[in-house]
């Protein structure tokens, strides 16, 4: 869609899945990376947000939280703030997103192998690049 803001991405998801499929109701959540939640205090907002952990990032983030006096409830590895932030605390691999979109772009399949699960690429691939542009 041209643009590098996830709250423009939400707002496009969300109008093409009810655009796509009228008699169904959506709840579209953002992923993001710890730095990315960090960076932009994902957590203090009352938006959708799964937020991965990172390599280095995690442990800012949640130092972070616990200076802003965010409450918190974790179970089994979970970390959620008023069930609308969740954090995966165990740490993903360091991908950039930015190199995934232009993966997409470049339909570069065997190198998106390597950066993200396969049944990601499969999924990808299977809805067209034309979705992603």
């Amino acid at each position: 869609w041209g643009w590098a803001s996830a709250g423009n991405i939400m707002i496009k998801t969300t109008e093409l899945l009810k655009n796509r499929f009228p008699t169904y109701e959506f709840e579209v959540w953002l992923v993001a990376g710890a730095d990315h939640a960090s960076r932009h205090e994902l957590y203090s907002f009352n938006s959708l947000v799964v937020c991965v952990g990172r390599p280095g990032e995690t442990q800012i983030l949640l130092n972070q939280m616990k200076n802003d006096n965010i409450h918190t409830d974790t179970t089994d590895g979970v970390l959620s703030v008023n069930n609308t932030f969740i954090l995966a605390t165990e740490e993903a691999e360091d991908v950039s997103s930015t190199q995934v979109r232009q993966m997409i772009k470049k339909s570069n399949w065997l190198a998106m192998r390597g950066a993200v699960p396969i049944t990601v690429v499969d999924s990808i691939q299977s809805i067209g690049v034309a979705v992603f542009e």
